[in-house]
C-alpha cells in the first residue's frame, strides 16, 4: 500500500510517524518525506489504513487523495532538498529544473501551486 501524505517536511516527521506506526504494529516498509509504503499482506488493509490515519492526524498529517495535491507535495519536497543543500548553486533557472524533475511545464506547475498553496513557487522557495 502507497500513501502520499501531505506536510512532511524534516527528518524529524519521518522519525515520529515509523516509532507511532510501529508502536501500532503497521509494517512499515519505507517512508520518505511525503510517501509511506506499507507491506503487510496478513492484516485487514482497512484496519491499517485507520491506523495511519490516526498517527497521521494526532501529528497534523494527513493523506493526500488528489494527484494535483501530490504534484505540489513533490514540488514542495523538491524545494527542500534544495535547500538542504545549502549553498544554493544553480546553474540553470529554477523553473526549468523543476519542470524536468517533475516531467510538467513550469506554467502549469506554477499555477496549480499558487491555487493550492496560496503562495508562488518563488515566495515558497526563497521565504
Amino acid at each position: 500500500m502507497k500513501l502520499y501524505i501531505k506536510n512532511m517536511v524534516c527528518s524529524r516527521c519521518l522519525k515520529v510517524i515509523k516509532q507511532e506506526l510501529k508502536s501500532l504494529g503497521v509494517k512499515v516498509e519505507s517512508l520518505e518525506l511525503g510517501i509511506l509504503i506499507i507491506n503487510d499482506k496478513n492484516s485487514i488493509q482497512e484496519e491499517i489504513l485507520h491506523n495511519v490515519e490516526k498517527v497521521l492526524h494526532s501529528n497534523k498529517f494527513e493523506i493526500i487523495h488528489s494527484s494535483e495535491e501530490i504534484l505540489v507535495e513533490k514540488i514542495k519536497h523538491f524545494l527542500i532538498n534544495k535547500i538542504e543543500k545549502l549553498p544554493l548553486t544553480f546553474k540553470v533557472n529554477l523553473s526549468l529544473v523543476l519542470s524536468s524533475e517533475l516531467n510538467h511545464e513550469y506554467k502549469s506547475l506554477s499555477k496549480l501551486f499558487s491555487s493550492l498553496e496560496k503562495i508562488t513557487i518563488e515566495k515558497y522557495f526563497f521565504v
